[in-house]
This record gives structure tokens, sequence and C-alpha cells, in this order.
């Protein structure tokens, strides 16, 4: 959580993000580390999914609903609105493209990269 406040420190000092980093990158890095402590000692590919999950779940559903309460406390009404309907949908619907984004580049199909590659280095077939 500390390199996440840092990061979202940085980008407030450098003007590039907005008081909304705070709550929705400390909030999917607890989830994260909280899920992978308790799965660690499982196989790695599942402590792995599981904190991937737990890193969309946090950042987007969680820190998005976090985010209200900042943007009531420190920004207009206006803004508390937006953070809702800018920030918690967007990140949501990032996360679970990039999860689907994931899943589909591991079910290839066939005839791609590998299948070209294969079937150049094929023995010619004989007449």
């Amino acid at each position: 959580m500390g390199v996440a406040f840092c990061a979202s420190l940085l980008r407030n000092l450098l003007s590039v993000g907005s008081l909304m980093a705070f709550p929705g990158s400390m909030v999917g890095a607890l989830c994260c580390g909280l899920v992978y402590m308790l799965l660690k000692h499982k196989k790695p590919a599942v402590a792995i999914t599981a904190t991937l999950v737990a890193e969309m779940l946090g950042t987007g559903v969680l820190g998005g609903l976090c985010a209200y309460p900042v943007a009531t406390l420190f920004m207009s009404v206006d803004a508390a609105t937006t953070a809702v309907t800018a920030y918690h949908h967007p990140l949501l619907h990032l996360h679970l493209c990039r999860l689907a984004d994931r899943r589909r580049a591991r079910f290839r199909p066939a005839g791609g990269r590998r299948a070209q590659a294969d079937a150049a280095h094929a023995r010619p077939e004989r007449q």
C-alpha cells in the first residue's frame, strides 16, 4: 500500500492525476496483498489468478466506491457524481477487458504463427 500511496502522490504532484488516484490504487493494492498472502502456499497459477481478480475488484469496484467520499469531502458534489460514473464503471470495464484479453491469448485459434511455421518446415507431399 505504501508504493500505491507514493505512486498516487507522485501523480498528483506532477499534475497528471486527481484525488481519485488514492482510493483506487490503495484499495486495489490492499486486496492484492491480502489475497496473495492467503493463497501463496497454493499452486502459483491459482494464487496469481486470484490476485488478478482481487486487483480488478479492489481497484474497479471497491476503489470506485471509496472515491465517492473522497470526492464529496474534498471536491464539489458534481465531482462526487462524476467519481462514481466516470471512475467506477470505466475502471471495472477496463479490468474486465484485460481479463478477457488474457483469456483470449491463452486460447489462440489454430492457424496462427505456430501453425504457419510448422507448415513451412513440413515435408512436401509425395505424388
